[in-house]
């Protein structure tokens, strides 16, 4: 991220000559056909909301295996127990499964719909 920061501004220093110039304006506008946007910092801030709520999956998906795990080491040959544990190992599967689609189909559609970078 910060070699991709560096080099942004060195390839815009060596446009403008000035390599502080180019650290005080910023990495050049994204271009899209005929549009030019500046959204660099509203990349970003998707970016670390879509990092922050996958870890938070991954950890909630751990956390609820082992309590499944948990479930089912204490259940001491209880049906109903062990029904309860295999209900939340299989609810932690399929969570994680949602999780994981949804970011495929995110990652897609950018790639599909949005404008290259």
């Amino acid at each position: 991220m910060i070699l991709l920061f560096l080099a942004q501004h060195l390839t815009a220093a060596l446009h403008q000559g000035t390599f502080a110039l180019a650290l005080l304006q910023g990495p050049p506008p994204k271009t899209c056909g005929n549009l030019t946007a500046d959204f660099t910092g509203l990349e970003t801030l998707i970016t670390d909301v879509r990092q922050a709520v996958f870890y938070l999956g991954a950890i909630a998906f751990v956390v609820s295996v082992a309590v499944a795990g948990i479930m089912r080491m204490t259940s001491a040959s209880n049906e109903r127990r062990i029904a309860m544990s295999n209900m939340a190992l299989t609810a932690a599967v399929v969570g994680l499964v949602i999780m994981l689609l949804a970011i495929g189909l995110q990652n897609f559609l950018i790639t599909s719909v949005g404008c290259p970078s």
